[in-house]
């Protein structure tokens, strides 16, 4: 799993896949590096899915996420960024529904402040998500939420969401 974070860092995509398929045949030899080959796996397998645009197996890289995060114990900083890179895979698939259900696995959760700019995106991919399906009671709620939020946080990055949301009421 180093080999791939390097080749990543260093965007070297030629033998990407068949390191992913070397860590997928791994033969973990306990729950400990069964865990951390889900964690390494999935993260990586998201991150060049996303970057390229291959979203052929979205769905079912959504199902194994839920499959490793039902069955492990992870922190909770690693599942965010998992959830996030699943929502945001669906997003450019036009899964919006999907997108809409892994969001709300980070949106109920946004007291926390672990990974505060992971809950700070979501509420920009389910506002985006819920307009694309035609949901605007959801989008609505989602935008007062948003408000709540960034005006909580009291956000540098409140200037910017109310000029997004600005902008986007426009659409």
């Amino acid at each position: 799993s180093n080999f791939l974070s390097i080749s990543f860092r260093k965007e070297k995509f030629d033998d990407f896949n068949e390191l992913i398929g070397k860590l997928e045949s791994e033969k973990p030899i306990n729950t400990h590096h069964q865990k951390i080959l889900f964690q390494r796996l999935l993260q990586f397998k998201l991150l060049y899915r996303i970057n390229f645009g291959i979203i052929d197996d979205a769905e079912a890289l959504a199902k194994q996420v839920e499959e490793g995060l039902g069955r492990f114990s992870i922190a909770l900083s690693t599942e965010k960024v998992l959830i996030m890179n699943i929502a945001i895979l669906l997003f450019i698939a036009e899964k919006f529904n999907l997108c809409l259900e892994w969001s709300d696995k980070i949106m109920t959760r946004t007291k926390d402040k672990v990974r505060l700019d992971i809950n700070r995106g979501i509420y920009f991919i389910k506002l985006v998500s819920s307009y694309e399906i035609g949901e605007f009671e959801i989008l609505d709620n989602v935008t007062r939420s948003a408000n709540r939020f960034f005006n909580k946080e009291k956000s540098q990055h409140l200037p910017y969401f109310l000029k997004f949301l600005s902008q986007f009421r426009i659409v």
